[in-house]
């Protein structure tokens, strides 16, 4: 379901769920920028299969959702999150408000609680990591997604050549890291059975 067939009560719950995602990254030490929540809310999604609706694509620093940018300009113009500009090198970061953010997220608990611990493992997994990783990772974890056959799975030598063809600018060694980095994320949310059986 797509963001323009969600009624409102739908984008309630959604939002309740981004409100969650950004309180617990900012919980982790992250900066809580748009890359970051951009970042987390694809692999909450695609890896962990949380149905937040979003359609992304892959763009500058990697997958990127424009809908999902529209819901966070909702939620700030809901005044359910607040934007603070701290250090202008990393552009503004959101904070959950404190009065009408966390009265969202009280009114929809069950949303919060039945994703608690994909949320959790993707704040601990990719909060504070910083641009650069997020943009290599995430993008290891889409070549994956968009290219491999469930039957017969990419090597790691078409997956390297994937991310040099879609990221020139990532040098080799960042290349073959990204793929051991999102190689171990994906073994430990198996681990934990946080990924959905397709």
């Amino acid at each position: 379901m797509n963001a323009s067939e969600m009624n409102t009560v739908e984008r309630a719950k959604r939002a309740s769920i981004l409100l969650e995602l950004i309180d617990r990254l900012r919980e982790k030490e992250s900066w809580g920028g748009v890359t970051e929540v951009q970042k987390s809310s694809y692999m909450l999604q695609t890896m962990l299969g949380v149905p937040l609706g979003f359609h992304f694509f892959l763009y500058h620093y990697g997958p990127y959702s424009r809908e999902l940018m529209g819901a966070l300009n909702e939620l700030y113009a809901d005044e359910l999150v607040r934007l603070s500009n701290d250090d202008s090198h990393y552009g503004p970061k959101y904070t959950v408000d404190e009065e009408r953010g966390r009265k969202l997220m009280e009114s929809f608990p069950e949303e919060t609680e039945k994703y608690a611990d994909q949320i959790e493992f993707i704040a601990e997994t990719f909060g504070g990591k910083g641009i650069q990783w997020l943009e290599r990772v995430c993008t290891a974890f889409y070549i994956i997604r968009e290219f491999e056959d469930k039957k017969k799975p990419l090597d790691r030598k078409s997956r390297a050549d994937q991310l040099r063809k879609y990221k020139p600018h990532i040098p080799d060694p960042f290349i073959n890291q990204a793929i051991d980095e999102i190689d171990s994320i994906l073994q430990k949310a198996r681990k934990k059975g946080l990924i959905p059986a397709i």
